[in-house]
């Protein structure tokens, strides 16, 4: 695989226009308790993808100590600070919990998803047909908004924060999202940044030619911390948005 070829994946503005346009209110202000809500909207802007930075990046990469290796600057990384600041998502709590079995509890599925989900039930799921699902479901009960949180939260993993080329969510994250007051206590942003590390490992041994995870973060901040492509133009207000990646 050539670095000059990398590409993307997931689809980041797939939950972004769903969160901003046809979740209910009730539901939306469950994924700000959740944490999510900051990440979701900034998913909706349009942007510029610049694929040459990913690669120039891969060239200077280490998959022993997950830094880069610059001439000027010597050894330099995105840290968890700089991850929580590009995304909005805090990088502290709890580990994740997974069950690797969750595809084979069917009735623990529909429980915490909700019946829409029974037809698309296997290892892992295609996150456009869960958005296709559950684009147009109204929740008419308390628990009906909890299982529409869940699910929105399993997409926006599946196609943004830990995705990967299969366009796929797996259904192990289940027990971190069984309990939605609890869902903000977990490390999603531990395990987003993770995602970026283990992908650039990949891209550098020229293992693979897609950058999973949520990898405009890479381009965000080469931005903030390379010279040469530093933002060139005023500061606005805008420039003081949080999270960053709103620049």
């Amino acid at each position: 695989n050539s670095g000059t070829h990398i590409k993307g994946c997931g689809n980041d503005k797939l939950c972004g226009l769903w969160f901003q346009n046809h979740l209910p209110v009730p539901v939306k202000d469950k994924v700000k308790v959740a944490g999510f809500s900051e990440f979701a909207n900034l998913l909706a802007r349009k942007g510029r993808r610049d694929k040459q930075i990913i690669s120039a990046l891969a060239e200077r990469w280490w998959d022993t100590t997950h830094t880069f290796h610059l001439d000027e600057v010597g050894e330099l990384t995105m840290t968890p600070k700089d991850f929580s600041a590009i995304t909005g998502l805090p990088v502290c709590g709890k580990p994740l919990k997974y069950d690797m079995e969750a595809h084979k509890k069917p009735k623990e599925v529909v429980r915490l998803f909700g019946t829409p989900i029974a037809s698309l039930i296997n290892t892992k799921i295609k996150y456009r047909d869960i958005v296709e699902k559950y684009k147009g479901w109204k929740p008419q009960t308390a628990v009906q908004e909890d299982q529409l949180t869940r699910v929105f939260i399993l997409a926006l993993i599946g196609s943004t924060l830990c995705n990967d080329k299969s366009d796929s969510v797996y259904l192990y994250y289940m027990p971190s999202l069984a309990k939605v007051d609890e869902i903000k206590d977990y490390n999603w942003g531990g395990a987003g940044l993770s995602c970026l590390y283990l992908s650039m490992d990949a891209i550098s041994r020229r293992i693979v030619s897609s950058s999973g995870g949520y990898w405009r973060a890479w381009e965000v901040w080469a931005c903030e911390y390379l010279k040469p492509l530093a933002l060139s133009r005023p500061c606005t207000d805008e420039d003081s948005q949080w999270p960053h990646a709103l620049r």
